[in-house]
C-alpha cells in the first residue's frame, strides 16, 4: 500500500543570513526563509493532494469490491478505519483527535471492545487492515440474530399448530369415549335390571314352596311328637308301678333279716355278761397285790440318795441351756458385725463363671469401668421399672432349658457390663455422670444440704450439670476434679473423669446385693433358737421326786429325747452356716478392700503424672481394644484341630496380618452380617456363604458342603451338659440351636477357607496363604454394592407394603425435618439420623449392648462363648 512522505515544514539552516554572528545585509523583499515556507507549503498541498486522491481510490475501490455483500458490510468498514487511522499517522497534529473519533466509533461499531481497549493501550503501535477484519460489528452480529429470531418464531409456530391439532384429536375423542361409556352404562344397567327380575322372581317361587314344606314338615313333627309322648307317659307310669312293687319286697326281706340279727344279738350279750363278771373278780385281786408292791417301793426310795441325784440333774439341765443360750446369742453377734447397707459384694462386677481372683488381676481403669457399667444399668433399669416400659420376663416352663436360662444370664450380664468401655465417648458428657449420681443419691441417705429432693428426682429425666457439681461437691469430692469438670463440661479429659468415678467407686460402692448373703446363716440360727426353745419348754424341774402327798395329777418330764437330738443338730449346722458365711463375708471384704486401694493408687499416680509432667494421662479405649482383639486375636487350640497342624508359629503372624486389615476386615463383616434377615451382629450361614462367593472363593473342592462342616466345626458346643440339653430338645422348635458366626469365629474361618483354597500351593506358609488370600481374594472382591439388586429388593411387594403401612408417619417425619423448606437437606437429615441413633442405642442397650440377645438365646454355646 502507498504511504506518502509528509513535506518537511522546519526550515532549519536554510539561509546563511540567520546566524547572528555575521554581520547584517540590507534585507531584500523576499528573504530566503521566506521562500523556503512558501515552497514547503506548496509541496505539502502537493503531498496531501496525492494521499487524498489515493484514499478516495482505495475507497471506491473497497466500496466496488464489497457491493456483493451487502450494505453495509465488514470489509467497507474495516478499510475507513484503517483510512482513518493513515490519516491521524500523517498528520501528527491531529492524531489524538482522529485516535479518540476511531476509538469511539470502534465502540460503537464492533461487538468487542475489550479488544479496542487493548489496542489503544499500545496507541503508538499501528493496526493493520487485518486487525479489523477478525473483529465482528454489531450490524452482522444483529443479521445473525435476527436469523435465529426468525428460527425460532417458525419453530413455536409449528408448534402451536401441532398443538391445536392435538387438542382438537383430544376433544374428538373424549366425546367418543363419553357416547360410549354412556351407551355401555345404558347396556350394563338395563342387563342388570333384567337379571335383578329374573332372580328376584325365582326366589319369591323358592319361598314360597319352602314356606308350604316347613308348614307340612311342622304338622307331621307335632304328630309324632304327641305319640312318642303319650307311649313315654305310659312306660313311665308302668316303670314306676313296678319300682314301687319290687322296693316293698326288699323290705319285707330286710325286717325278717333284722329280727334274725336281733335275736343273735340278745345271746352274745348275754355270754358277755357272764365274762365280765369272771374279770372283775380277776383285778380285783390284781388290785390288792400292787397295794403291796406299793408300800415295799416307797420303803426303798425313803432310804435311797434319790434326792442329791434331782438336784445334780437340775444344775446339769441349767448349765446345757445357758451354755446353748450363750452359743446363740455369739453367733447373732458374729452376724451381725456388719450391716447389709455397708457390706460391699464384689462378686456383683464378675461375669457367669469368672472368679474372684479375676478383680485382682484386671487393671484399674478396667474395674472402675466395670463399677460404672453396673451403676448405669441399674439407673436404666430402675426407670425401666418406675415407668412401666420393661417387659415382665416369662416364667421358665417345662420346655425351657437351663442352658437357654444360662445363656440369659450370660447376656444380661454382658449387657451389663458392656454399658461403658471408656472414659471418654461411652460417658456422654455428663449423662453417666449423673446417672451414677443419682444411684448413689437413692442408696445413700440424703444429707440436710444437699438440697436434692428424691421424689422431684425421679421426675426429672437428667441432671443439669449444675446439680451434678453440686451433688459432687456434697459428695466431698475433691475441689480440683470438680474445678476441671466445670472448665471442660463439653469434653472433660478422660483421666480426671477416671478420678472422679474412682472416687465414687472407692468411697460410694453401693454394691450391695438384693439378698442377704448371710441369709441363710440367719435362717439356720433361727431354726436353731425355735429348737432349743420348744426343748426349754418341754423341761422343768423335779423338787421332791415320787412324794406321795403329790402323786395325784402329777405330770412328768415331757421333753423327748428325739427333740434333744434334733435341737443338737439344729445348733451344729448353724454353727456350720455362720461360720461359712462370715469367712466368705470376710473374704469378699479383704478382696474389695484390696480392689479399693488398687483403684485408690491408681487414681493418685494420674494426678501425680498429670502435675508433674503437665499433660493428662492417657487411657485406655477398652472398647476399642476390645473391639480389635474380637478381629485379630484367633483360637490356637481350635486352628489347630480343624486344620491339623501345628499353628504355634503362625500365630503372631496372623495376628499381626489381622491387626493390619484390621479396619477392612470389621467393614466386610458388619457389611455381610447386615446383609440378610436376623441379628445385624453375626453371621449366618447363608450370609457366610455369599461372602465367599463376592469373593471368588467358591470352587468344587471348595463348596456348599465343606463351607457347612468349616462353620460347624467352629461353632462348635463346647459343654457338654448343654450339648446334651440340646441333642435331647432337637425336636423342639423352642430349644433348635442357629449357628452364627461372631467376629472372632468369621477370622477363624478366614484361615480355615485360606488353607482349603490356596493348599496348592506348597511354598507358602499359612500366614502368607491367609495374607495371599485377603489381598487378592477378599479386599479386592468384597462389598460390591449393586445398584440394580437395591432397586428389585425396593421394588419387591413386602418392601411396598412396609412402606404403605408406614406411609403416614414417614411423611410427618419428613415434614417436621423439612418445615424449613420443601425439601430435607443434609443438616436435617443428620438431625433425624441422630435422633433414630440415640433411640436405637436406648432400646437395644435395655436389652444387650449388641442387639443380639434373641439370637443368643437360640444359640447357648455361643453366647457363652462371646461373654
Amino acid at each position: 500500500m502507498f504511504t506518502p512522505r509528509r513535506p518537511t515544514t522546519s526550515g532549519k539552516g536554510a539561509s546563511p543570513s540567520s546566524d547572528p554572528r555575521r554581520p547584517e545585509q540590507p534585507r531584500p523583499s523576499t528573504t530566503p526563509n521566506v521562500s523556503g515556507w512558501v515552497a514547503s507549503v506548496s509541496r505539502e498541498n502537493k503531498d496531501f493532494a496525492r494521499f487524498a486522491e489515493y484514499f478516495q481510490t482505495q475507497l471506491e475501490h473497497a466500496v466496488r469490491s464489497s457491493e456483493h455483500q451487502g450494505d453495509p458490510n465488514g470489509f467497507r468498514t474495516s478499510v475507513c478505519f484503517e483510512l482513518l487511522d493513515m490519516v491521524g499517522q500523517q498528520f501528527n497534529r491531529y492524531d489524538g483527535l482522529l485516535r479518540t473519533i476511531v476509538r469511539e466509533c470502534e465502540n460503537s461499531v464492533y461487538v468487542d471492545p475489550q479488544h479496542n481497549h487493548q489496542h489503544h493501550r499500545g496507541a503508538r503501535v499501528p493496526l493493520k487492515a487485518s486487525d479489523y477484519f477478525v473483529r465482528q460489528p454489531f450490524f452482522a452480529e444483529l443479521h445473525v440474530q435476527q436469523g435465529a429470531k426468525q428460527a425460532v418464531d417458525d419453530d413455536i409456530a409449528a408448534l402451536d399448530d401441532r398443538h391445536q391439532f392435538m387438542m382438537e384429536q383430544l376433544a374428538i375423542k373424549e366425546n367418543v369415549l363419553d357416547r360410549t361409556s354412556q351407551r355401555w352404562a345404558r347396556t350394563i344397567l338395563l342387563q342388570a335390571f333384567r337379571t335383578w327380575n329374573r332372580v328376584t322372581q325365582a326366589k319369591h317361587k323358592v319361598r314360597m314352596s319352602m314356606q308350604k314344606a316347613m308348614a307340612r314338615w311342622k304338622k307331621r313333627h307335632s304328630t309324632i311328637l304327641l305319640r312318642a309322648w303319650r307311649q313315654a307317659v305310659v312306660s313311665e307310669k308302668q316303670i314306676a308301678a313296678r319300682r314301687r312293687l319290687s322296693a316293698l319286697t326288699d323290705n319285707a326281706g330286710d325286717c325278717k333279716e333284722s329280727q334274725l340279727r336281733l335275736e343273735g344279738s340278745i345271746m352274745q350279750l348275754r355270754d358277755d355278761i357272764a365274762s365280765l363278771k369272771g374279770s372283775i373278780e380277776t383285778q380285783t385281786t390284781t388290785q390288792e397285790r400292787l397295794h403291796h408292791t406299793f408300800a415295799a417301793l416307797k420303803e426303798e426310795i425313803w432310804h435311797s440318795q434319790e434326792r442329791q441325784l434331782q438336784s445334780l440333774c437340775n444344775e446339769w439341765g441349767r448349765l446345757c441351756l445357758t451354755l446353748v443360750d450363750a452359743e446363740l446369742t455369739y453367733l447373732s453377734y458374729m452376724l451381725a458385725t456388719v450391716n447389709l447397707s455397708d457390706y460391699c459384694e464384689p462378686t456383683m462386677m464378675l461375669r457367669p463363671r469368672e472368679d474372684k481372683l479375676e478383680l485382682l488381676r484386671a487393671p484399674e481403669d478396667v474395674i472402675v469401668l466395670r463399677w460404672a457399667s453396673c451403676m448405669f444399668h441399674r439407673h436404666l433399669v430402675y426407670n425401666d421399672v418406675r415407668l412401666g416400659t420393661k417387659a415382665k420376663a416369662a416364667p421358665m416352663t417345662s420346655k425351657s432349658s437351663p442352658a437357654s436360662a444360662a445363656a440369659a444370664a450370660a447376656a444380661s450380664s454382658d449387657a451389663e457390663f458392656s454399658r461403658v468401655q471408656n472414659f471418654t465417648s461411652d460417658l456422654k458428657g455428663m449423662y453417666v455422670l449423673g446417672s451414677i449420681l443419682r444411684v448413689i443419691h437413692r442408696t445413700q441417705p440424703l444429707d440436710q444440704h444437699s438440697n436434692v429432693n428424691s421424689n422431684n428426682d425421679d421426675m426429672v429425666k437428667e441432671w443439669t450439670t449444675d446439680k451434678v457439681l453440686h451433688y459432687l461437691r456434697v459428695l466431698r469430692c475433691p475441689d480440683y476434679l470438680v474445678q476441671h469438670l466445670e472448665l471442660h463440661l463439653d469434653n472433660p479429659s478422660a483421666d480426671i473423669m477416671y478420678c472422679v468415678l474412682s472416687y465414687l467407686c472407692c468411697e460410694f460402692t453401693c454394691m450391695v446385693p438384693a439378698a442377704c448373703p448371710w441369709q441363710e446363716a440367719l435362717q439356720s440360727l433361727q431354726d436353731a433358737k425355735t429348737a432349743w426353745d420348744s426343748v426349754r419348754k418341754g423341761w422343768s424341774e423335779l423338787e421332791t421326786p415320787f412324794d406321795v402327798t403329790k402323786l395325784d395329777h402329777f405330770q412328768p418330764d415331757t421333753t423327748h429325747v428325739s427333740v434333744v437330738a434334733m435341737a443338737k443338730e439344729a445348733l451344729q449346722n448353724a454353727v456350720q452356716m455362720v461360720q461359712y458365711a462370715c469367712a466368705a463375708r470376710a473374704a469378699n471384704m479383704q478382696l474389695w478392700t484390696c480392689v479399693q486401694k488398687r483403684v485408690h493408687l491408681k487414681a493418685i499416680d494420674t494426678m501425680l503424672h498429670r502435675a508433674r509432667m503437665g499433660l493428662p494421662f492417657q487411657m485406655t479405649n477398652r472398647r476399642e481394644a476390645r473391639e480389635r482383639a474380637m478381629y485379630t486375636k484367633v483360637d490356637m487350640v481350635k486352628l489347630a484341630r480343624i486344620l491339623d497342624m501345628d499353628v504355634a508359629g503362625e500365630m503372631p503372624k496372623l495376628e499381626t496380618l489381622f491387626s493390619d486389615q484390621y479396619e477392612d476386615v470389621q467393614r466386610i463383616f458388619k457389611y455381610y452380617a447386615a446383609s440378610d434377615v436376623g441379628d445385624a451382629c453375626s453371621m449366618s450361614l447363608d450370609e457366610f456363604h455369599r461372602f465367599l462367593k463376592d469373593c471368588k472363593l467358591v470352587t468344587k473342592s471348595l463348596g456348599l458342603a465343606y463351607v457347612k462342616k468349616i462353620f460347624n466345626e467352629i461353632n462348635q458346643v463346647e459343654d457338654k451338659s448343654v450339648q446334651c440339653d440340646i441333642d435331647d430338645d432337637d425336636d423342639d422348635e423352642e430349644n433348635e440351636v442357629e449357628l452364627e458366626f461372631g467376629p472372632t469365629e468369621f477370622v477363624e474361618a478366614i484361615v480355615c477357607v485360606a488353607d482349603k483354597r490356596l493348599g496348592s500351593h506348597k511354598g507358602l506358609s499359612l500366614s502368607q496363604r491367609v495374607k495371599k488370600c485377603l489381598v487378592e481374594y477378599i479386599l479386592a472382591n468384597a462389598c460390591r454394592s449393586s445398584t440394580d439388586a437395591f432397586r428389585h429388593q425396593m421394588n419387591a411387594i413386602e418392601c411396598k407394603a412396609v412402606f404403605q403401612t408406614y406411609q403416614t408417619k414417614l411423611e410427618q417425619i419428613y415434614r417436621r425435618y423439612a418445615a424449613q423448606s420443601s425439601s430435607l437437606n443434609g443438616q436435617g437429615f443428620v438431625a433425624l439420623l441422630e435422633v433414630a441413633w440415640n433411640g436405637v442405642r436406648l432400646v437395644h442397650g435395655r436389652a444387650h449392648g449388641g442387639g443380639c440377645q434373641a439370637r443368643a438365646e437360640k444359640n447357648p454355646a455361643r453366647k457363652r462363648r462371646r461373654a
